[in-house]
């Protein structure tokens, strides 16, 4: 899904914006889907927390899994634009000071590209865990209550316009997922008793495709993104992208002891096509003849333009983990 936003965005134009069949109502309900990857890391982080939380070590294991591969590729993007800067400007210089300065920046706002402001956000986010280890393993009711007023705070925060060094916004406007998830992992049995009846997961679609429908016509589509606390317009999609957590996870429970060789293969390859498929887009993008010309239809540009994006980027990662073994996971973190 966010692959799918990104191609929207830079291969579609304006044409999810302003449509003419209401394309920006499935638009709406693909961008933002990074609720869900965070919704995802507090599940897995509360299934792999030890009764003793080693808060240092858990960091120092965060730091090489995440900060390590986001450094590698950091590095990769700052030194092509460095090098495409000189080729279209040949008067500049780019100097070892200057690069530095450029990748710092870089590194600590995860500016480079669309979506790797979420590294600094996620690792800060794990910075505070004490505090949401403390909060899930609370008694029932102060537990939810915290979970509750947190989501109260993220509905109305808005999503940041910018990044900044300290994350503290996207903490508040993300965090409540990773809460979610957590949550939903501590009471795992009452949690699939729910999702896995066939109701659950037809409110909850329902209940996402209503949200997408209300954003469109009485909210703004697509992310609404302000300072803090901002009036801008009701965030639907906030709730939206809860209940799509709901949905995608009776979805996913009903292939849970099955064989699925393509799921595997995306699961383990998730941050590799994180971290690549940006540069994939601005490679199909920057190489004529390799993206072949895409369709008008708005609806089949979105899926061409998706499945070529994905199926580039795990080769690529295929190609990188073939020649770096189990070493890959310290270039891409898969």
């Amino acid at each position: 899904m966010i692959v799918s936003g990104h191609c929207g965005q830079v291969f579609s134009g304006d044409r999810f914006r302003y449509p003419a069949q209401g394309a920006e109502f499935l638009f709406d309900l693909i961008v933002g889907a990074t609720a869900l990857f965070v919704f995802i890391s507090g599940f897995l982080f509360q299934r792999n927390l030890k009764e003793d939380f080693d808060y240092v070590p858990f960091l120092k294991k965060k730091a090489v899994n995440l900060l390590l591969p986001y450094g590698v590729v950091t590095a990769v993007y700052c030194l092509l634009a460095a090098a495409s800067n000189e080729i279209h400007d040949p008067a500049s210089q780019t100097t070892p000071l200057l690069f530095l300065s450029h990748y710092s920046e870089a590194f600590l706002l995860g500016s480079v590209g669309i979506s790797f402001w979420y590294i600094p956000f996620i690792y800060a986010l794990f910075m505070l865990s004490p505090l949401f280890v403390r909060t899930a393993r609370a008694p029932t009711g102060i537990a939810l209550t915290v979970a509750a007023a947190f989501f109260l705070v993220g509905l109305f925060v808005n999503r940041p316009t910018t990044s900044y060094i300290l994350p503290v916004q996207q903490i508040a406007y993300f965090g409540p997922y990773f809460m979610a998830g957590m949550l939903c992992m501590r009471w795992r049995p009452q949690f699939e008793a729910f999702v896995s009846r066939p109701s659950t997961l037809a409110v909850s679609l329902l209940a996402a495709f209503v949200l997408a429908y209300l954003q469109m016509h009485y909210g703004q589509p697509g992310n609404l993104h302000g300072e803090p606390f901002e009036p801008i317009a009701f965030d639907y999609k906030y709730l939206q992208k809860l209940v799509l957590c709901i949905a995608i996870c009776s979805i996913l429970m009903r292939f849970e002891d099955k064989r699925m060789p393509a799921l595997d293969l995306v699961a383990s390859y998730s941050f590799g096509i994180f971290f690549l498929h940006e540069m994939v887009i601005g490679s199909l993008l920057g190489l004529h003849g390799v993206l072949p010309d895409l369709p008008e239809n708005t609806y089949a540009n979105l899926a061409l333009s998706s499945a070529i994006v994905m199926g580039y980027t795990t080769v690529a990662v295929y190609a990188i983990k073939a020649v770096g073994g189990k070493r890959s996971k310290y270039l891409i973190g898969s």
